[in-house]
C-alpha cells in the first residue's frame, strides 16, 4: 500500500472546495484510530455525503494509505454504495426510530464481512428519536475496535451528548463560481451540490413549466424518483413564486389544494416544498409566519389548513 497516488495528488484534494474539511479527514487518517466517531455538519445543501464516502474510502482503501485512489473495487463499491462493511443509515416517515438503531448496534458487533473497517453512516443524525439517540449513544461512546461511525446533519442543533462523543467536521456549502454553474443555475437548485453536481454531469435542460402542472410532476417524482421530474417540480415551485403577485385568491386556494393532493401524506416531502417556496420567495416580511407554519407541519394539526395558510401568506 503506497502513501501518495500517481503524480502526488491525493484524491481527496481533487474534491472542489472545503480545504479545512479535507485537511481534516487526512489528518484522522493518519492518526490510524482503531475505531472513531465523527459528526460532518453544514449547511443544507452541502454535500456532506461525498466527505462521509470520501472518508470510508480512506478507511478502507486498498491502494493507498491515509487517502483512497478510486479505482479498487472497494472504493468503486463505496462509491456505489454496495461496500458489504458500509453501512448507511437514512431517516424513514420523518425520523430515525429505535428499531433501526437497535440493527445499527447488532451489526456494529458483529465480524466484518471484508475484514476490513465498518463504517455506519447516518444522515440527519438531528432526526434521531429520544430513544434511538439514547441507544446510540451507548455505542458511540466506545464504538467497537475497527467500526468508525460517521453522522451527518445540516446544523449544530442536535443532543450535546451526542457533540460531546464525537470529533467535528463542518462542510461548507460550495458556492456557485465553485461548481462553475451561473448564478442562474445555482438559485435554481437552491445551492444544492449533489443536484447542481448532477444536473452538470447528465446534461439536463431546465423547461419552464406553470404552476398548474406541480400536481402532475409531484406526482410523477413521488412514484419515479427521478431527476428529471424534480426538475420540472421545481420549475413548477419557481413559476408560481415569479406568478403569485399576478394571482388571485381562488387561484391560490386551487394551488394549494393541487399541492395538498398530490403530497397526500408525505409531510417530509411536504415540509421540503415549503421550505424551497420560503426560499425562492425572499420574503421578509413574513417570513416569520411562514417558517411557523412550515414547523407545525410536523405536529397532529390539520395539513390542509396549514397548507392554505402558508400559500396565502407567501
Amino acid at each position: 500500500m503506497s502513501n501518495y497516488s500517481k503524480g502526488g495528488e491525493m484524491s481527496i484534494n481533487l474534491i472542489v472546495g472545503n480545504e479545512e474539511a479535507k485537511k481534516a479527514i487526512t489528518n484522522q487518517l493518519r492518526m490510524k484510530k482503531s475505531s472513531g466517531t465523527y459528526l460532518l455538519y453544514g449547511k443544507k445543501g452541502a454535500d456532506l455525503l461525498e466527505f462521509a464516502l470520501a472518508f470510508a474510502k480512506g478507511l478502507n482503501c486498498e491502494e493507498l494509505e491515509f487517502d483512497y485512489c478510486g479505482k479498487c473495487r472497494i472504493c468503486e463499491n463505496i462509491d456505489k454504495e454496495i461496500y458489504a462493511d458500509l453501512h448507511i443509515i437514512r431517516a424513514t416517515e420523518g425520523s430515525i426510530k429505535i428499531d433501526t438503531i437497535r440493527e445499527v448496534i447488532k451489526n456494529a458487533s458483529e465480524t466484518s464481512y471484508e475484514n476490513g473497517k465498518k463504517v455506519f453512516i447516518i444522515e440527519d443524525i438531528n432526526k434521531l428519536r429520544k430513544e434511538a439517540s439514547n441507544a446510540l449513544l451507548k455505542i458511540i461512546e466506545e464504538p467497537p475496535r475497527n467500526t468508525y461511525f460517521i453522522m451527518l446533519s445540516n446544523s449544530l442543533n442536535i443532543l450535546p451528548t451526542i457533540k460531546s462523543r464525537s470529533f467535528i467536521i463542518e462542510v461548507a456549502k460550495l458556492k456557485a463560481e465553485e461548481l462553475d454553474v451561473n448564478q442562474e443555475i445555482y438559485d435554481f437548485f437552491l445551492g444544492n451540490v449533489q443536484d447542481i453536481k448532477r444536473f452538470k454531469e447528465e446534461n439536463y435542460v431546465i423547461e419552464k413549466k406553470s404552476f398548474t402542472e406541480c400536481g402532475v410532476f409531484l406526482k410523477d417524482f413521488i412514484e419515479t424518483g427521478e431527476f428529471s421530474s424534480k426538475i420540472k417540480l421545481l420549475s413548477t415551485l419557481e413559476n408560481f413564486i415569479l406568478e403569485k403577485k399576478f394571482i388571485n385568491d381562488i387561484d391560490k386556494i386551487v394551488f394549494s389544494e393541487i399541492l395538498d393532493k398530490a403530497v397526500g401524506k408525505n409531510r417530509e416531502l411536504l415540509e421540503e416544498i415549503l421550505y424551497i417556496l420560503i426560499v425562492k420567495s425572499k420574503n421578509l416580511k413574513n417570513l416569520e409566519k411562514l417558517l411557523e407554519l412550515k414547523e407545525m407541519i410536523r405536529y397532529n394539526v390539520n395539513i390542509s389548513l396549514i397548507l392554505l395558510n402558508f400559500i396565502l401568506y407567501i
